[in-house]
């Protein structure tokens, strides 16, 4: 549910509030096809992947490509960490379901945002992290799913995409957050400048 309203509301802005750039007409229709292709998957044996997924993993992959060798190895390790603690989870969750407080993919989202923020740096690259760790996560969660408790788990489900489409919810609402104090600085008068009067 969250993945197709988020999806919607992010079509809507894009095509209404943009300025008519070809950008503009690319997302458009990359967010059209990625909610189009969402219910697909791919099988081979006994693996089930979404076809959105799969595109997902190569186009993080085609973001960090111009990264440095050090900046690229420090951020595996962090996308390990959270794609670690995002299966964890929920290898918990299904030995012992009685610590989900709330929703899982709200809790699963708050803990992989919190990394995120913890081992990034800067908004778009700790966005990427943590997609990256999502991504990783989903695929260790399939193979633990499989290896250990011998069960079938479709990679890239819908309820992964529910939990991408939180944090980016989460995300998108720091952003405002920086945009509108980043605003307000501006339109506030700098104290350095306004002269006063220096008593005689």
């Amino acid at each position: 549910m969250f993945i197709y309203w988020f999806g919607w509301g992010m079509w809507i802005v894009i095509s209404f509030f943009w300025g008519k750039t070809k950008q503009r007409l690319c997302y458009a229709i990359a967010i059209l096809v990625f909610l189009s292709l969402l219910p697909y998957k791919i099988e081979f044996s006994t693996i089930s992947i979404s076809i959105v997924f799969l595109a997902l993993s190569f186009y993080l992959c085609w973001c960090i490509r111009r990264y440095s060798n050090l900046k690229l190895l420090y951020f595996l390790f962090a996308s390990w960490t959270i794609g670690a603690a995002y299966s964890a989870f929920h290898l918990v969750l299904i030995i012992d379901p009685v610590i989900q407080l709330f929703d899982a993919r709200w809790m699963s989202a708050c803990i992989v945002s919190v990394l995120a923020f913890i081992l990034g740096t800067q908004l778009r690259n700790r966005f990427v992290l943590v997609l990256f760790g999502l991504v990783q996560g989903d695929y260790v969660l399939s193979l633990a799913i499989k290896r250990l408790l011998h069960l079938q788990y479709e990679i890239g489900s819908l309820s992964f995409f529910d939990t991408m489409s939180i944090v980016a919810l989460f995300f998108g609402v720091v952003w405002l957050m920086h945009y509108v104090s980043y605003w307000i600085s501006k339109a506030m008068p700098n104290r350095d400048t306004i002269p006063f009067k220096q008593s005689s």
